[in-house]
């Protein structure tokens, strides 16, 4: 028999959530019902997906039950990677674990003319204002006849 690789992705993503939850079940109180819920789907979804892969006549009615059964998976899913989020919180460093990114404070963006601190770790290039030249490109004078400019042409 050919191995299941089209949904293995997905239902590797769902055993992680499920361990996860098993794992810190201290800390998501409330999750098992939803926890029992897509391991259900998952085994479900795993036997369609051999049936589907066994049956070669009613492939396509295979299909349709295991791309419902997918959806009904994410959604849960979802569900628990947002219920996950309430007790723990959304800037907490045990949400990579469920395959939820914690909320992260940004970088400060600056105002012209303000200058940052040395501990900002940002560095601006220093680049030398030289009279006449505009980042290493030499600017001409108003003074110097221009090539494009009738007077600066020889003839």
């Amino acid at each position: 028999m050919p191995e299941i690789t089209a949904y293995a992705k997905i239902f590797r993503d769902w055993e992680g959530l499920i361990g996860s939850c098993i794992q810190h079940a201290s800390l998501v109180l409330g999750v098992e019902p939803l926890r029992t819920e897509l391991e259900t789907v998952l085994a479900r979804a795993r036997e369609t997906k051999v049936l589907q892969e066994s049956l070669s006549g009613s492939r396509q009615a295979a299909t349709q039950r295991l791309l419902e059964m997918v959806a009904d998976g994410r959604e849960l899913a979802r569900k628990i990677r947002f219920f996950v989020r309430v007790p723990l919180g959304s800037r907490s460093e045990l949400l990579p674990v469920f395959g939820v990114a914690p909320t992260r404070s940004k970088l400060r963006k600056t105002r012209p003319g303000e200058v940052l601190p040395v501990s900002s770790g940002l560095r601006v290039p220093a680049v030398p204002v030289v009279p006449g030249t505009v980042a290493g490109a030499t600017v001409p004078s108003p003074d110097m006849p221009n090539e494009s400019s009738p007077e600066g042409r020889a003839e």
